[in-house]
């Protein structure tokens, strides 16, 4: 050959552009495979925001929910101790049952009734009763049951 490259030469400097190319080929893929690992990071690292954004809101939505049950236990608890006083102060304080004379002390006593306590159940009686009964807020029907018994006996202490 001529111009002094011989074929060896030739196949050798052949052999370096193709490993060039591809070496070319290799990083630019590599390079693109780099790229979408940092756009997939940073989509990950998006969603895990969202997440803790979220996960923020549900932990306060608890917390209200449980700031709202102990209110909700503790105004039970009132409720359920008023129960058992007013229970115990009907078991200790109502009689299970009044004397025609008894519940006439006690209407006289409340301004209900103008008569003679004489142990009758009369007109002025059953309407001074049906009047007490109405201004405590209680079924006016004339019968002497509990809650009448209740508001009566506090008239005979």
């Amino acid at each position: 050959m001529g111009n002094g490259i011989s074929g060896s030469r030739i196949g050798k400097i052949g052999l370096l552009l193709t490993a060039a190319a591809l070496t070319a080929g290799c990083a630019s893929t590599f390079g693109a495979k780099k790229e979408a690992k940092k756009n997939d990071t940073q989509l990950l690292n998006e969603q895990v925001a969202l997440l803790r954004s979220e996960l923020g809101s549900l932990q306060e939505r608890l917390n209200q929910v449980d700031r709202g049950q102990a209110e909700l236990q503790s105004e039970l608890a009132a409720l359920s101790e008023r129960a058992d006083q007013r229970r115990r102060t009907n078991i200790t304080t109502v009689p299970k049952q009044l004397s025609i004379r008894q519940v006439q002390t006690a209407l006289k006593k409340a301004g209900y009734y103008n008569d003679k306590v004489d142990g009758r159940n009369g007109p002025a009686t059953k309407n001074g009763l049906k009047k007490f009964q109405k201004d405590q807020g209680l079924k006016a029907d004339g019968i002497i049951g509990p809650n009448t018994r209740q508001a009566l006996a506090a008239y005979l202490e």
